[in-house]
């Protein structure tokens, strides 16, 4: 579908990471900071391509496979797949991020998964129990199916610059 989710993972502990998220029509924009650095990932369906934009400099980069380490489908981010739909969705109440929320929860592949939701039937949060015992928590600050198309466009005046040779100059190619 199309929204636009803002989101925090694993919340107070050492892999804690705020992000934004959006998808329509098969696009995808990520953003992130990453050691104090501002960076969207943006994928362009039309294009089959890939980019990172830095704002800060106002400069973007193709990110290809080989500069991912191998075979790298961004459509599977976008939403453009299926997912095999549980079997049992057991729905309680459950107090998620010092609030009473709704949650539903099904067990998947071995991993127990908690969606929970506001009194609005909005998406607040996830709780995944992993077979290996860690458990990854997304809090969910916003959400919205209000996308604008210039999304997913690089922003003019961003200046490209091609990363490749820097990955022939450590062997990559």
């Amino acid at each position: 579908g199309t929204y636009k989710m803002t989101a925090v993972t694993d919340p107070g502990t050492d892999d804690e990471s705020s992000f934004t998220m959006a998808v329509k029509n098969g696009n995808m924009s990520m953003t992130t900071t990453m050691e104090d650095i501002e960076a969207t990932m943006l994928y362009i369906a039309s294009e089959d391509k890939t980019y990172m934009m830095f704002p800060s400099i106002k400069m973007y980069t193709e990110v290809t496979e080989d500069m991912m380490g191998g075979d790298m489908d961004m459509s599977e981010l976008t939403g453009n797949f299926k997912i095999s739909a549980p079997d049992n969705i057991t729905v309680t109440e459950k107090t998620f991020n010092g609030k009473q929320v709704k949650c539903e929860s099904f067990v998947l592949d071995g991993v127990q998964s908690n969606y929970y939701f506001d009194a609005s039937g909005n998406l607040v949060g996830r709780d995944d129990f992993n077979t290996d015992g860690t458990v990854s928590t997304m809090i969910i600050s916003g959400f919205t199916d209000n996308v604008p198309d210039s999304t997913f466009e690089i922003p003019k005046g961003y200046l490209f610059v091609n990363l490749s040779w820097i990955m022939a100059l450590m062997g990559d190619k």
